[in-house]
């Protein structure tokens, strides 16, 4: 899972990525859990995520949904 990256080219809200990052979260969680593992950190790196930006949030960068994504699924 750590090796996926997803890129959303829309230069929305970052939405996208929020999802797609939930649902990797949960296959990795699946997957954790039939290893014997359930309470084991997520390997998925948040900068597997990208998406283009039109502007730069507080000088981040990213959007604020990345930032969201840092809540446990």
């Amino acid at each position: 899972m750590a090796k996926i990256r997803v890129f959303d080219p829309a230069c929305g809200s970052g939405n996208f990525l929020v999802i797609a990052y939930k649902q990797m979260r949960e296959i990795e969680a699946e997957i954790n859990q039939r290893r014997g593992e359930p309470n084991r950190p997520t390997d998925i790196p948040q900068t597997n995520l990208r998406g283009i930006e039109l502007r730069d949030f507080s000088g981040r960068g990213r959007s604020p949904c990345i930032d969201y994504c840092r809540v446990p699924v």
